[in-house]
């Protein structure tokens, strides 16, 4: 019976009916209504085996298209509306196995059509097209059982502003009307639902940050006129009552609520009693007591119920954990354009000889470019000291203060000894470093703005390996007689492989601006930093002075990097990156030749021109042949000639890359990028042919705190391999034609 669902409603039917009339109706009109029933049902037979067969058929929503639309891209109307086109084959396979990896199939559903249809009208609504109209239809293939949607739209004329009108703020202070007037929408500018909500917490912000604490608004009365094509604003605001701040009790919790006192926290805070109440005064204090790393919690509330004479007090609610951590640490993160993966372990004391100073002890030791193809297999060659593995050993304290002389500027003295191990030579470096972090006015241009000075002495020791290939490479010197140069080097005691420590001078600054709207998946707007630092002026002219030596070379150096994400797809769940960084280094006195290697530039890696592994593209030696031997003969130091002419990077830095960001479903996205760029010794040296190109793709996972990336990069173009790409690659196993780079955050 239950296949047959229209038969039994009619068989249900017909023994209502008979039980009824056999009751209260003559015998010869029972018989009658009878026959009439049986002869009803038998003709409905066969169309309630046509519906029971047809009942419900599926079809999946092969597509959707907008048409006439020309102020919005059919990606944006997508967004808005709930019917969404089935994804692909791929996508529904990856969804049977395991559902967070794909999509569903999506079927049409009718019903929701109106509601697509009203979704529209609003969304144009609320961007000024006030007579805009739309209609649908849809076609159904029910052979292969898929279905078209299409939504035929009308915009219309787009509405502007004509007057902006504030009710209610004619008894405030004339410097808060004058500040108000920023909170407005101009007129001529379209009318925009999203930039008039903007404006309106604008203004209550505004409000809030300069006293009236209560302040906020009502819906926005919009007045339009079709004749005109534009539209007259009114918001009434109900400002209240006008606060000071009274004073700022202390609510402490937990273990360590005994060792920080009470002026300590309200000092870091800096919020002055008897001063307005502002809003943002009130954040940018919970900010401060964040960043001290005190409190595992903080939150800064006013105390509504003791407001006496518009005299409102603050509470600091705050939770305070131990004060001293040790803790085990695991390493990932993007350092030198590569990937680096290890372990240490730090220590801290966070409220150390009081005033909320941090001090840490660390200690960690981790490979770079930890997905080159030979680091894997020699992983068990990392202590060894011909192993091919670059790598690092970091051992450093710190210690950080919230203030300085009284003022909110976080500052920060470390000293640290690092081992650095590249491919040409091992690095020992011991140093210490002064930052300031400067806090910044609310309505400034830079995002961040950080002074340093750092003292650093580095030794480099060429590794033989490299000299040996170098020797062979460039004099076609056999390996055998390569090692007996070396042997001879080792033989004498004046003659060395290794410099002698150098030390470095360093002042400079960090500035950066972040004008984008997200800060992990940016859709629009633009970032721009600049890195500026001088060496070994302070030496210099302590040297003047009869203190210390004169240094070797004094050089300044610049970096200035520059991301814009244009609105091309204009939706949130698509972005296009273009990123151009330039670095310049000038020696301007002393010896030019030779600058510190640490500090030099080199391109490639998983944050440069990504078909080239970290350190890949770097200038050429330019190592003599006669003067090496000479200093061999004569028993003289070669480490200066070796500074002087092993490609360990360059002067001058210039790469780019156009990157699509797109996410697929979830969490998950993908993404395809071109990137260019080289280093070369001497901006003189660029040339068209010079610069390296690559293509490739990547898989993106958006976590809560930063985007997971695995890149595979592509060689386009070498500029040391003048072959054209079929043939270069029709000689390299797939291997070797793609660089893997694994990233936390974007490239860019």
């Amino acid at each position: 019976m239950e296949i047959f669902p229209l038969f039994h409603k009619f068989e249900v039917i017909f023994q209502e009916f008979t039980f009824k009339f056999y009751i209260t109706l003559p015998i010869m009109r029972q018989i009658k209504i009878f026959l009439e029933i049986c002869i009803t049902f038998i003709l409905l037979l066969p169309l309630g085996f046509s519906f029971a067969q047809e009942e419900h058929p599926e079809y999946e929503l092969n597509k959707i298209k907008f048409l006439g639309n020309e102020h919005f891209s059919s990606s944006v109307l997508a967004d808005i509306i709930i019917s969404k086109e089935t994804p692909s084959c791929i996508s529904k396979e990856l969804y049977k196995i395991y559902y967070k990896l794909g999509r569903k199939p999506s079927l049409f559903d009718s019903l929701l059509v109106s509601i697509d249809l009203n979704s529209l009208r609003l969304f144009y609504k609320d961007n000024g097209f006030f007579e805009s109209r739309m209609s649908s239809s849809f076609f159904l293939d029910k052979e292969d059982h898929l279905a078209e949607l299409n939504f035929s739209i009308y915009e219309g004329p787009r509405f502007t502003i004509r007057s902006y009108k504030i009710n209610g703020i004619g008894s405030l202070p004339e410097e808060i009307l004058s500040k108000l007037q920023d909170c407005k929408l101009d007129s001529g500018d379209y009318f925009s639902k999203t930039q008039l909500n903007e404006k309106n917490i604008a203004l209550v912000n505004c409000l809030k940050d300069n006293g009236y604490m209560l302040a906020k608004t009502d819906i926005p009365r919009v007045d339009i006129d079709t004749l005109a094509d534009c539209v007259d604003v009114a918001i009434t605001v109900e400002t209240g009552s006008r606060y000071i701040v009274d004073n700022l009790k202390i609510d402490k919790k937990g273990p360590g609520k005994d060792y920080v006192d009470d002026e300590l926290i309200r000092r870091i805070a800096d919020i002055k009693s008897l001063n307005y109440y502002s809003a943002y005064e009130k954040q940018r204090a919970q900010v401060r007591l964040y960043r001290t790393n005190l409190f595992s919690s903080v939150l800064i509330s006013e105390v509504l119920k003791d407001t006496m004479n518009y005299h409102v007090p603050l509470t600091v609610s705050a939770n305070i954990e131990a004060l001293e951590e040790l803790s085990p640490e695991l390493i990932l993160n993007n350092v030198d354009n590569s990937f680096n993966f290890g372990v240490g372990a730090v220590f801290s004391h966070k409220n150390f000889l009081g005033n909320a100073r941090n001090f840490t002890f660390s200690g960690n030791i981790a490979v770079q470019d930890f997905f080159r193809k030979d680091v894997i297999s020699n992983l068990h060659k990392f202590f060894n000291a011909d192993n091919p593995i670059n790598g690092f050993f970091d051992l450093r304290a710190a210690l950080e203060q919230p203030y300085f002389f009284e003022e909110p500027i976080s500052n920060k003295i470390e000293a640290y000894w690092t081992i650095n191990k590249k491919e040409e030579y091992k690095s020992s470096s011991v140093g210490t470093k002064l930052s300031f972090d400067f806090e910044l006015p609310k309505y400034v241009y830079l995002s961040s703005f950080r002074l340093f000075y750092s003292i650093d002495g580095s030794q480099y020791d060429f590794q033989e390996s490299y000299i040996e290939k170098l020797f062979k490479d460039k004099w076609n010197i056999e390996v055998d007689s390569a090692k007996n140069i070396l042997q001879k080097l080792k033989e004498k005691n004046n003659l060395q492989l290794q410099n002698n420590w150098e030390l470095t001078s360093i002042i400079g600054t960090d500035i950066f601006i972040n004008k984008t709207d997200d800060l992990i998946f940016p859709t629009k707007g633009y970032n721009l930093s600049f890195t500026v630092e001088e060496a070994n002026i302070l030496p210099y002219l302590l040297n003047k002075i009869g203190i210390g030596t004169e240094p070797k070379s004094q050089f300044y150096r610049v970096i200035t990097s520059f991301s814009v994400f244009p609105s091309i797809y204009r939706s949130p769940l698509s972005a296009f990156g273009i990123k151009l960084k330039s670095g310049y280094l000038q020696a301007y006195a002393g010896d030019k030749s030779i600058v510190p290697l640490n500090k030099r530039f080199t391109a490639g890696g998983s944050n440069s021109v990504r078909g080239w592994s970290a350190r890949g593209l770097k200038p050429k030696d330019k190592l003599d042949y006669n003067p090496i031997m000479q200093a061999i003969q004569s028993g003289n130091d070669i480490s200066d000639h070796l500074i002087r002419g092993i490609p360990v990077g360059g002067t001058f830095l210039l790469e780019g890359s156009f990157e699509s960001r797109n996410r697929i479903v979830d969490k998950f996205g993908m993404a395809s990028f071109i990137d260019f760029g080289n280093a070369w010794e001497g901006y003189k040296e660029v040339s068209f042919n010079s610069f390296a190109v690559a293509a490739g793709f990547g898989l993106r996972y958006y976590s809560s705190f930063a985007p997971f990336r695995l890149d595979f990069g592509f060689q386009i173009i070498d500029p040391e391999d003048k072959r054209d790409l079929i043939t270069r690659y029709a000689k390299k196993i797939l291997r070797d034609n793609v660089t893997i780079h694994f990233g936390i955050g974007e490239s860019f």
